[in-house]
This record gives structure tokens, sequence and C-alpha cells, in this order.
């Protein structure tokens, strides 16, 4: 069925599951699981969260993961928060990225090596701005990302580059201190 991994067709498709997951009555598409790693493969299945609304049904959620199979290209598992096991729905709840625009800023550095990272100055200034940006909203308006608690605004500078060592680059004229791939 699937000739990309499930991170590609995320990163492809991030508006229509957006888009999908409107049109099936249900809110808020979070991914976790392998996608959130990169430990997935193309026979690893797109792990997706939504929160159903007071009118969804069933035939809204299996109709979901259909669509999102079709669409995609990969195998699609939808889940809502109580279809999770109890022993881990905490965890999964708290690691779970939206798909928002806000986690686009996730594949700037996406198979980025640090020789490529430290060579490309847009994508560090990038990467800082999408830092600032979060830290400053936690700081000047924390009603607002109280209320939007699905996105991961602490740390979001090294979630955009997961398993990143510290490194030193240079953006906007000054020093910074970021995470750089290895």
């Amino acid at each position: 069925m699937q000739s990309q991994t499930p991170s590609q067709a995320l990163q492809q498709g991030r508006n229509l599951i957006r888009e999908l997951a409107a049109r099936h009555r249900t809110a808020n598409p979070r991914v976790f699981g392998s996608v959130l790693t990169g430990r997935d493969r193309a026979d690893s299945d797109l792990d997706v969260l939504v929160e159903p609304l007071p009118e969804t049904t069933l035939f809204d959620l299996g109709g979901l993961q259909d669509a999102l199979e079709e669409a995609l290209g990969v195998r699609v598992d939808v889940k809502t928060p109580m279809d999770l096991p109890p022993h881990i729905r905490a965890n999964v709840l708290r690691q779970a990225v939206p798909v928002t625009a806000a986690t686009d800023a996730l594949t700037f550095t996406e198979g980025m090596t640090e020789e490529d990272f430290l060579a490309d100055l847009r994508t560090q200034r990038a990467v800082v701005m999408v830092g600032e940006a979060a830290s400053r909203i936690l700081s000047d308006r924390p009603g607002f990302a109280e209320a939007k608690a699905a996105i991961p605004w602490r740390g979001m500078r090294n979630r955009i580059a997961p398993g990143f060592s510290t490194s030193t680059c240079m953006s906007s004229g000054s020093r910074c201190r970021l995470s750089c791939p290895r």
C-alpha cells in the first residue's frame, strides 16, 4: 500500500489531515507514536489522535481513518483520548503533537546534518524565530498558551530538531545556543 513513511505523508499532508478531521466531525488532530520519535518505517502506521465533537459517531471516526489512508497512502490508526488504554493515556496526551501550522516548523530541519544546518543561515534564523516566538507567547500571553495547551510551547526550538546536540550558531548578528543535528 505505501511507498513512503508516515512522517513523509504527514509532512506532505498536514492541511489535508486538518481538513479531513473537520469534515468527519472531529477536532484537534494530533500525531503520536513512531512518527514523533523518527523510528517510523514504510510499514509503520500514522497514529492520529482526535477530539470527538458532541455529534461525532463511530462512522465519522471510521470514515476519517479510511479517508486519511486513501489520501495519504499510508496506514492510519485514528484514536480518541478515551480509546487509549488508561495506563498510557496521560503519556500519549502529553507527547502528542498537534497537526497545526505551528508544528510545520518541525519540518525545517528534517534530514539536515549539522554541517548543512550550520551552512544554512535561513534555517537557523527560522528555528531561532520560532523558539523566541514560543517563549514570548509563554511569557506575554500565558492565557493564550494555556488555552492552546496541546501546542508544545516549552522547548519549541529543541522540538524542531529532536535528537540534536548543543552547538553554537550565528543568527541575526548575535550568538545563540541552539540544537543542531549530529
